[in-house]
């Protein structure tokens, strides 16, 4: 399926995939834990799981490891203390299993900054 999508294919490791070895035969690029992309003036942390401090220089943090959970029913070993209003859910149920522009992720970045809680 990864072969028929246009675009480079980069996966950012989550807890469940395999390793980097077997997400490459399925066509994934590259493989890696974390990443920073800088697109339209803004620097964007990537990673699974949203952090709790906001790495300097970086103006927010896309993951996707609650999925859609209420972060107060996830299991203790997944739950976060809070999660910080810089980091954005982008998992696929978060999304409405559709993809989503760079430029609308951050327009949801900045809403979700400014409301100061997390959406």
């Amino acid at each position: 399926m990864i072969d028929g999508l246009p675009g480079t294919h980069i996966l950012i490791k989550g807890n469940h995939d395999r390793g980097p070895d077997a997400m490459r035969e399925v066509g994934f690029k590259a493989v890696l834990e974390s990443a920073v992309v800088s697109l339209m003036g803004r620097k964007i942390w990537l990673s699974h799981r949203p952090l709790q401090f906001l790495p300097d220089g970086v103006d927010g943090v896309f993951h996707a490891h609650v999925h859609n959970a209420d972060p107060a029913n996830l299991h203790a070993a997944e739950k976060c203390a809070y999660i910080q209003p810089f980091c954005l859910n982008l998992s696929v149920e978060a999304i409405d299993y559709r993809p989503i522009s760079f430029r609308a992720a951050l327009k949801r970045l900045d809403a979700q900054k400014k409301m100061g809680a997390l959406k």
